[in-house]
């Protein structure tokens, strides 16, 4: 057993993991889990397992985001589907000889509240694509899906409602998007496939800028600025200790990376 993926709330309260391990069968299980911290009397804090999924999606789970401000984690897989789990507050205590009240819609919990349950909120997809990557706005406005080859969805997290979509071809054959990021101000949307980085204007839905790189290998979005950082490969460095490759093209690596 491993944990494959995992994220936490933004109060550090809250936290959703998702361990994988083989069956008898050699087949792959996937179990999601959704845990909350809990203060002792000494001070010392633990984290307590609130519920478990076992196999959330019919397939691999490739992304797993949680909402800003919101006990709400998006899910993503390859059986084409990204779903929303919402952690709902603990019921309030039954009076003495009272009747159980009817069950009403519930809101999901703040991010920093008391979790007593958690259940799927909803499930969508867009046409038959792997969805391959999720991110929410920092404001928790806008939920971004990317969805194979080079498709990045853009849905309003509590209605479900489709926004936008934005499409950049990707110029490697059998390349995928595989992360999603947003930076605080809310204008901009980084995405980045193994080899080939993207950045959208959200407001216009035009693409800002691209680079292609001879391997990405990391990236993510400053929640509390406008900055991104992409950590990509450098190509081997020639006999002069140079890297290889045209001066033009090691221009563009610079100035991308500033």
């Amino acid at each position: 057993m491993h944990v494959q993926l995992a994220c936490i709330s933004a109060s550090g309260r809250q936290l959703a993991s998702l361990e994988v391990r083989s069956d008898a069968e050699l087949q792959q299980n996937s179990c999601l889990k959704f845990w909350t911290l809990r203060e002792g009397e000494r001070g010392d804090a633990t984290w307590r397992l609130v519920a478990r999924v076992e196999r959330p999606h019919a397939s691999d789970v490739t992304g797993l985001a949680y909402h800003p401000g919101l006990c709400l984690v998006a899910s993503t897989s390859r059986d084409c589907k990204f779903k929303l789990w919402e952690g709902r507050p603990p019921p309030p205590p039954l009076g003495h000889g009272a009747p159980p009240a009817a069950p009403v819609p519930l809101a999901p919990a703040a991010a920093d509240g008391e979790v007593g349950e958690w259940a799927c909120r909803s499930v969508g997809y867009y046409r038959q694509s792997a969805a391959c990557a999720v991110a929410f706005s920092v404001d928790g406005s806008l939920m971004a899906v990317a969805y194979a080859p080079d498709a990045v969805t853009l849905w309003d997290p509590l209605s479900n409602l489709l926004l936008q979509t934005l499409c950049q071809p990707l110029p490697d054959p059998g390349d995928v998007l595989c992360f999603l990021g947003f930076p605080a101000d809310g204008g901009a949307l980084l995405a980045h496939s193994r080899r080939t980085i993207l950045c959208w204007d959200v407001l216009s839905t035009a693409l800002a800028w691209s680079y292609r790189a001879d391997e990405v290998l990391a990236a993510a979005a400053d929640p509390h600025s406008d900055a991104l950082l992409v950590a990509v490969a450098l190509p081997p460095l020639t006999p002069e200790g140079e890297p290889a490759g045209s001066p033009d093209r090691k221009s563009t690596r610079l100035n991308s990376s500033h």
